[in-house]
């Protein structure tokens, strides 16, 4: 990510901005610590925190209000027992948690209170809780809708589930429109399902996986909250105006940008009350550079019902009903 990229991210961002920095693990196996055994951080973690933290100043030097938010991964794998949460949620309460993080989190979070940057710590449990709760409603007042138009008119897409009716997710117009792609790319023809897209071209078009899928799965009723729900439901932690930043690393999971990005378009469509700016900076896997990406309410283009509704058969969803749940 060149300076140019930062400067140009800082000079659009709005008063109030929100920096995710990655996330940690958490473990409890023979004492409480982040990261790998021993406490301390993988060189992934480092990373996002290291650029969340210079974008942060950088913000707070524009006189800016940025919050550093630093997930917690506190799923179930690394925490078996209730206990082992509940004593992570009164760390985060009381402040001690600070005493217990690796010591390059300490030093960076150190620095930032310097500089009166405020520090958020969210658990990715509560994110989850938080998306289903938010999915309840949206399902409630699906149900009470009187057809799949009036649902359109309000989120501007369509609500999905499979022949099963195991999944939760949506198709957005901005997933469908592929004219930025073709022309980076030369033509549709990394849209075949044969071919499979090397992570250079993610480089210039970090959007190129998620319109070839062309789906957004949210929820599952055998595998529960799918990642981008959780991610969702870390974005609706904080107000809907206030703009974003997410950095995260492909070495700590190799499909995290397709995730990121499928949970922000999503929150667009889900609350029509969200106006933030995103930016999605997620670091490759032994390249050079990032993946940058940005979306607001302007990318998304605004179909009539019928034509968008034409556009969704066209690119064969029969196998998927919609609004059926």
């Amino acid at each position: 990510m060149s300076k140019l990229d930062i400067d140009y991210i800082i000079n659009v961002c709005g008063k109030n901005v929100v920096i995710d920095c990655g996330h940690i693990s958490v473990n409890f196996n023979k004492g409480l610590y982040f990261g790998q055994e021993g406490n301390i951080a993988s060189d992934s973690e480092m990373e996002t925190l290291e650029i969340g933290s210079k974008i942060a100043l950088l913000l707070k030097q524009r006189l800016k209000n940025p919050v550093c938010n630093i997930c917690f991964s506190d799923v179930s794998k690394n925490l078996k027992e209730a206990e082992s949460r509940s004593l992570i949620k009164n760390l985060i309460r009381s402040g001690e948690v600070f005493d217990y993080l690796p010591s390059f989190y300490q030093s960076k979070i150190s620095d930032l209170l310097k500089s009166n940057i405020r520090i958020k710590f969210s658990l990715q449990t509560a994110n989850s809780n938080l998306f289903l709760r938010v999915l309840k409603k949206l399902k409630k007042e699906i149900r009470k809708s009187h057809d799949v138009k009036e649902v359109y008119l309000k989120h501007s897409n369509h609500f999905i589930t499979d022949q099963a009716e195991n999944l939760f997710g949506l198709v957005s117009p901005l997933v469908l429109d592929s004219v930025r792609e073709n022309e980076i790319m030369g033509g549709d023809w990394w849209q075949d399902p044969s071919i499979s897209l090397h992570p250079n071209d993610l480089l210039q078009a970090p959007l190129l996986k998620l319109k070839k899928t062309r789906t957004i799965f949210l929820f599952s009723k055998t595998d529960g909250t799918l990642c981008p729900g959780t991610y969702l439901g870390q974005i609706y932690q904080f107000e809907p105006s206030m703009d974003r930043i997410a950095i995260y690393s492909r070495k700590d999971d190799p499909a995290i940008g397709e995730k990121i990005n499928q949970a922000t378009i999503a929150a667009f469509h889900i609350d029509p009350k969200f106006s933030a700016r995103c930016f999605q900076i997620v670091k490759p896997v032994m390249l050079p550079g990032f993946e940058l990406t940005e979306i607001s309410r302007n990318d998304f283009k605004d179909f009539e019902y019928r034509e968008f509704n034409e556009l969704f058969l066209d690119h064969q969803y029969k196998e998927f009903p919609v609004g059926v749940f």
